[in-house]
């Protein structure tokens, strides 16, 4: 079986000497100090090429229009290419 790893979504992304970096961060459980929610943490760096990272912006984009035709995400705005997923509220980038 291939390794997961999860992540409740990018931190960051950069390109730093010529690769690009994407910061994978999760949640951790429970609530912070004071009862506000817990600051994310990095806990995995993806690193790619720049060809590489072309290549999964294309592969993401055909996953994308995938999850509208089969009505998981709704287009909210066709000029900047935003969505939301079925039911929420809002936009989101």
């Amino acid at each position: 079986m291939i390794p997961q790893i999860f992540a409740d979504g990018f931190s960051n992304i950069s390109f730093v000497n010529g690769m690009v970096r994407i910061d994978l961060a999760s949640t951790p459980p429970g609530p912070a100090a004071g009862g506000n929610p817990a600051p994310a943490e990095v806990h995995h760096r993806v690193v790619l090429t720049p060809r590489a990272f072309l290549q999964s912006m294309g592969m993401m984009q055909d996953l994308m229009q995938k999850l509208v035709d089969a009505g998981v995400v709704r287009r909210t705005d066709q000029a900047q290419d935003t969505t939301n997923l079925v039911g929420e509220s809002g936009k989101t980038n």
